[in-house]
This record gives C-alpha cells, structure tokens and sequence, in this order.
C-alpha cells in the first residue's frame, strides 16, 4: 500500500500510521497501524509533531462496516474447518495437509482486516467450541506478531499452521479432562501436560510438515527461563515458531472465557506479559507482540464498572496498560487499583 508523508494539520480521523511516530527521546509516540482519531492528532500537535507518514486512501470508517460481516462470516466458517480436521484426529482418521494449508491462507487473507477481528473476538461471549476457535485465534495472533518481524509470507502460512496445530495433541485426550470444572488433580494435569508430545508425533508422521512447525507444536510450553514443558528447554533451545506461538498460545486463553475460568481483559493480559512474563517469554518477540497489538485496540468500545460505556481513543506505546477512554466529553486514563476500570468490551 503506497505512503504518503503528511502534515498533522491534513490528519483525518480514520487514517492509518505507516510509519511509527518517534520522539526526539526515541520513544514510540504513535505505533505503524494506529487508526487516527481526534484526540491523537491533537496530542500529535501539542508535542510538537509537524509530520507522519498514513498509508495513501486508508481511511476505515466506510470499510468496517462494509467489511465487517463478511470477514465474520469467513472466521466462523475456519473454525468450523478446524473442528473437521481436529474431529477426524480424534476419530483416528487421517487429515490431509492440504486442508491444513487451506486454513491457513484463510486466515493469512483477514491481514487487512486485522482491526475487524480482534474487535470482534474481544466481544465473543461463552466457550462453545472453545478449543477450534482458540486454535483458529492463536494462529491469527501468530500471524499478527510474524508479520510485524517482517517475515516473508511463506513462513508466514507456516507459522499460522503452527499456531492453528499447537493444541491438536488434545485430540488424543478425553474431552471430559480438557473441560473439567475446577483444579485439576497432579495426575490430571500430567496427562493434559502431554498433548505438547502427542501433538508433534501426530505431525511426524507426515512429511508435509517442516520441522518448525512440529518444533512449535512440541515446544509451546516452553519458557525461556527453562520452567516449562515438556522438556524444560530454555532460551536458545526453543525455536522462533515456538516463542511466538507461546505468547498467543497464552494471550487468548486469558482474554477468553473457558469451562474453568473467566476471561481478563486485553490490558490486564498486557499487565501479566509486562510482570512475571518477562522472565518466561522471548521479551524481543513480547515486545513486538504488545507495542503493535495494542494499536488495534484503538477505537473499541468498553464497559467501566461505574456502568458507563467509553471508547478506547488513545494506548501510549510506553504505558500500554493505562489506556485513555472517552466517556461522552470527559477523556480519563485508566490505572492500576484505581476506578474507573474496564470490565469487559462491548
């Protein structure tokens, strides 16, 4: 999509960042994607910013709505396309890669969608068929984090197949286990533990898929400070696929409802990655991660628990779990311990 430089004053609400806006300090003022509103191109101008780079014609307000059902439309169908092929495990049978490619490149076509989506899995109520739609989510979000460390699109399917795989080793344990209400027994847990192993041997056995994709699989628990499973390998013994896998592996399952517990909000995930995260996950990747996922958060609607509802307008790069909402005309930052605090996206 072609750039164009310029000038804030000829900012329109709707434009997207192509280039992220840095300060004289060398923070990122403005991540690359952010979708401008009123109250960022004001703050833009008031630290003094004469310039940034929008991708030419991005403006998204007709698109959303014109593009909104279908892409919904389109993550409805991949994850019942997931819930075949995991079916197909489970009954013994054979799945053919070309169906697991397929359901890749679905998902690879929704990159110029990327705000349609997280917003809608943000306000996706309940776990029915939780496990095909985290699977279809934790490729999307691998996706996400690949692109923005530039890889090139055919690693790119292949790390979507590595994060729609990551949890086909459950196929192979009883479902009665995976959605058991309330703490797991230790030996209960060892057996889920062993999915990571059952997984990568289901994969082994074709040729189809490269060995980045299996490590993945095997290795998504896996944490950098060896405290994971389920081998206990650590930073440098860990692949690519697998630390980024890891980290969407996590995000979705805490910002979605499950059996066993309640979903947290995106920043409350953020607030965990930025705390005892940084001692498990690859921080180069974890950064890349919250930085420009964060940007799409922009423009959602949320619900405080004063009861009023707000829209998310602005997430400083540098303190992305202290977003500013907009309450009618009052914008107020939201922290830690303090009211007002999100409850939940509407």
């Amino acid at each position: 999509m072609t750039k164009l430089r310029v000038s804030v004053f000829d900012c329109r609400c709707g434009d997207v960042i192509a280039r992220d806006v840095i300060s004289d300090k060398g923070l990122i003022l403005a991540a690359e994607n952010l979708v401008l509103n009123d109250f960022i191109i004001s703050k833009l101008k008031t630290i003094g910013i004469t310039s940034v780079w929008i991708f030419k014609d991005s403006s998204r307000t007709y698109r959303y709505y014109e593009k909104k059902e279908k892409m919904v439309a389109g993550y409805k169908e991949t994850v019942l396309s997931v819930k075949q092929v995991f079916n197909k495990i489970a009954a013994g049978k054979r799945f053919e890669y070309k169906e697991i490619k397929r359901i890749a490149e679905s998902i690879y076509n929704n990159l110029d969608g990327i705000d349609i989506i997280i917003q809608y899995l943000n306000q996706l109520k309940g776990y029915d068929d939780y496990t095909y739609s985290h699977s279809v989510n934790v490729g999307f979000y691998s996706m996400l984090i690949g692109r923005r460390l530039h890889m090139q699109d055919s690693k790119l399917i292949d790390l979507i197949q590595a994060g729609v795989l990551h949890d086909i080793g459950k196929m192979k344990i009883d479902n009665e286990l995976l959605n058991k209400r309330g703490k797991l027994t230790d030996e209960e847990f060892e057996t889920i533990k062993t999915h990571s192993y059952l997984g990568f041997e289901i994969l082994n056995g074709s040729s189809h898929f490269g060995i980045n994709i299996k490590n993945a699989v095997l290795m998504h628990h896996e944490r950098i400070d060896g405290s994971g499973y389920p081998t206990g390998a650590k930073d440098e013994g860990i692949g690519e696929y697998a630390k980024i896998v890891a980290i969407a592996d996590v995000y979705d399952a805490m910002t979605s409802d499950r059996p066993y517990k309640k979903r947290v909000t995106p920043f409350e995930a953020f607030d965990m990655f930025l705390t005892t995260g940084l001692s498990t996950f690859d921080t180069s990747v974890l950064h890349t991660f919250l930085v420009n996922f964060s940007t799409h958060l922009v423009g959602a609607k949320v619900q405080l628990d004063t009861g009023e509802v707000g829209e998310i307008v602005y997430i400083p790069p540098h303190e992305i779990i202290n977003p500013i909402i907009r309450v009618g005309s009052t914008f107020l930052k939201i922290t830690r311990n303090e009211s007002p605090q999100i409850v939940s996206f509407v």
